[in-house]
């Protein structure tokens, strides 16, 4: 009778609605995350590296990326090892690893709805304890780089398990070690978890220091403990590198990172983007600071300051990421994301107690905060994942084409290795340097060249050294990154390598090119003056390819000057100011200077395919079929070519010579249909008559 004049009875009540209305929208959330990658579904191109480190390891080659060479090419062990055991067991390592991240991501949207409820410190608890779990549900990188096949998602996770961990032994008088354990894992999932096992311990020390602790003695033994934990098996762990890799750290971090004010300035631009994008401007980070003042620099929430604060400190230091989408943040965007709700609930109890009308608005702020953050970004991200989808097929295609027709021996070099690497088996020269040890500590700079990459460590003259037989650019026959720009300012790259045309997926429409190494290169010309070369002709080069078609005048002035700075011996430059030429329906100079470019070089086959088409036209047929046999020569895997040559053939009465043409080109592209139906015409032309009633 008292609890019901109390009204315990209909209390309860609300609070069991409130309950499955919290477990509903903890369900909904869950699907949020779900859909997004299920709606990104895409594999990065940088996973594909460690996924060639685990097919070596399980093939009993060691963690290495090419067999005989120990280079710490990842910074990925504890995620290389647990891809290990599904590759082992014959299960497709793409698909594992993208549902293990999967796992991970629902794995730490329930960790952060553990944490969201230990943190609640005011009424009511329902909704603002599932505030963090939405948004980071609704955030898209953080379902991109869940699906994407990297251990974004493994460390991610980690990390939350490591701060509840932390949050809970931290508090209870009994000692457990199992806060080093969870970081000797996390740190071994990512070099960053010493960093963060770090901030963590400093903070310990800060309480200790600022008598916060009741118990400092008892405290200051366990930090003892703690560090002697973690400490004993990653100094083991430090030599085993040492031992086996001969560095310290990883050969990715000597290949792209390091401490400058040109890494802080790339550093801060990163770390804006990311606030612009997905903290509002950097509003949000407001939230963090507003907590741990109303909490006075005391209780739980100071660890995950000092973990969140150091960590994106350390980012902008280091220069932030290469990749799209704020990968780097990603770990760290539950512990915004927990700010910004306890934020948000302090709020509405200070709006409450002062009897504010408007505080019942704040119950819709996390949806519309999440909503906003879903939406903003979602072109963008979806952009990327199309975009990264495409590079993969491609890299994947050209890996498989270069298995199967290039010797186990050949060497390939690229700046794109991931599934170019995977897919082709093949040794692979990385000239980035993230995967070479050569190019990461010694790399080269050459004067005048310029680039939008973020990797700048490359090294032409150790790569050339090398002799590659094939060098592969993910843009074709232009040059993007430092290092692919600055081998053209190499007279001996010019002289030896020359583009190769291929259909890599059988289809005479889609067409890739490879730089080729010669057997027997051309006799370049010497320059008819000495005058200096301006490496920026490289730059002006790439700038005019880019804007052919689409503003010829640029790009024939790019070009020129190009020409005029540049190295005589440059043809493929001669031929890209005959494709502006064209393109302007200039033929007499387009004919100009693909001649020019030939004469340079007569491994051009673009040059020789345009003269011969114009040969033809002019019912030269004689020298259109010179032509194109020149252009076959060091370019025989080509399928249009060997057609316009069969159809050259046909108008020369030599069906047999032309059979065999629309043969080649059939052989090396099967889906050109073109070809097919040309062939069969001759078949059928041959068989003998069907002779008449």
């Amino acid at each position: 009778m008292q609890e019901s004049e109390k009204g315990l009875p209909g209390a309860g009540l609300v609070e069991w609605r409130a309950r499955w209305l919290e477990a509903l929208l903890l369900i909904v959330s869950l699907s949020l995350f779900l859909y997004q990658c299920w709606s990104l579904w895409f594999i990065q191109d940088d996973s594909f590296i460690t996924f060639r480190y685990v097919k070596n390891f399980t093939a009993g080659h060691g963690l290495v990326f090419n067999s005989g060479e120990r280079v710490e090419g990842y910074t990925t062990f504890l995620w290389a090892l647990l891809l290990a055991l599904p590759a082992k067991l014959g299960i497709d390592v793409t698909s594992a690893s993208q549902y293990l991240g999967i796992l991970f991501g629902l794995g730490s949207l329930c960790l952060l709805y553990s944490v969201s409820r230990k943190l609640s410190t005011g009424e009511p608890a329902f909704p603002f304890a599932l505030v963090a779990v939405i948004l980071l549900a609704a955030n898209g990188a953080f379902a991109y780089w869940s699906v994407s096949g990297m251990e974004t998602a493994m460390f991610t996770f980690l990390t939350l398990l490591s701060a509840i961990v932390y949050l809970r032994e931290r508090s209870v008088e009994t000692l457990s070690v199992y806060t080093p354990i969870v970081f000797i894992l996390l740190s071994l999932t990512r070099p960053e978890g010493a960093l963060l096992f770090g901030l963590l311990m400093a903070s310990l020390i800060w309480e200790i220091r600022s008598g916060q602790r009741s118990d400092p003695k008892r405290m200051l033994k366990r930090f003892v403990i703690w560090m002697l934990v973690y400490l004993l098996p990653m100094t083991a762990y430090a030599f085993w590198r040492l031992s086996y890799y001969g560095y310290l750290l990883p050969n990715t971090y000597y290949a792209k990172a390091g401490f400058s004010k040109e890494y802080l300035t790339t550093g801060f631009d990163y770390f804006w983007a990311f606030a612009k994008t997905y903290l509002f401007g950097g509003i949000l980070l407001v939230a963090p600071v507003y907590v741990i003042i109303k909490r006075k620099w005391s209780g739980d929430t100071l660890p995950l300051f000092m973990m969140l604060i150091g960590y994106i400190v350390t980012i902008i230091l280091v220069g932030g990421d290469v990749l799209p989408s704020y990968r780097f943040f990603v770990p760290v965007l539950p512990f915004l994301y927990l700010f910004t709700q306890e934020s948000l609930r302090s709020l509405f109890d200070s709006m409450v107690k002062r009897k504010w009308r408007l505080a019942s608005l704040l119950y819709v702020s996390p949806l519309l905060l999440a909503g906003f953050s879903f939406a903003i970004p979602h072109e963008y991200i979806h952009h990327y994942a199309t975009r990264e989808s495409q590079l993969v097929e491609k890299m994947a295609e050209t890996g498989r084409w270069l298995k199967s027709h290039a010797s186990p021996n050949d060497i390939v070099a690229a700046s794109t290795i991931g599934a170019l690497g995977y897919y082709s088996g093949l040794p692979l020269l990385d000239m980035l340097g993230l995967t070479d040890s050569v190019i990461a500590h010694r790399p080269e700079q050459i004067l005048g060249v310029a680039s939008n990459w973020r990797e700048r460590n490359y090294n032409v003259r150790y790569v050339l050294s090398r002799r590659p037989d094939w060098i592969c650019f993910s843009t074709g026959i232009k040059p993007s990154a430092f290092a692919e720009r600055a081998l053209f300012t190499s007279k001996d790259f010019r002289r030896w390598y020359y583009p190769f045309y291929f259909h890599a997926s059988g289809d005479a429409g889609y067409v890739e090119v490879i730089y080729k190494r010669s057997a027997f290169p051309p006799q370049m010309p010497e320059a008819s003056e000495q005058r200096p070369i301006d490496n920026d002709f490289v730059n002006r080069f790439t700038e005019g390819i880019n804007l052919t078609g689409k503003d010829d005048e640029r790009a024939l002035q790019q070009l020129q000057q190009a020409a005029e700075t540049g190295p005589a011996d440059f043809a493929l430059l001669f031929q890209s100011i005959a494709n502006v030429y064209r393109s302007q329906h200039n033929i007499p100079k387009a004919i100009e200077y693909y001649s020019r470019a030939v004469a340079i070089d007569p491994r051009l086959i673009e040059s020789h395919l345009m003269l011969a088409y114009e040969a033809r036209r002019q019912n030269n047929l004689k020298g259109a079929s010179l032509q194109l046999e020149e252009a076959l020569r060091t370019n025989p895997d080509y399928s249009p070519a060997w057609v316009m040559l069969g159809q050259v053939y046909l108008s020369l009465a030599d069906t047999n010579r032309a059979r065999a043409a629309f043969e080649h080109a059939v052989e090396v592209a099967p889906l050109n249909p073109q070809a097919r139906d040309l062939l069969q015409t001759i078949i059928a032309q041959k068989r003998p008559g069907i002779a008449e009633d």
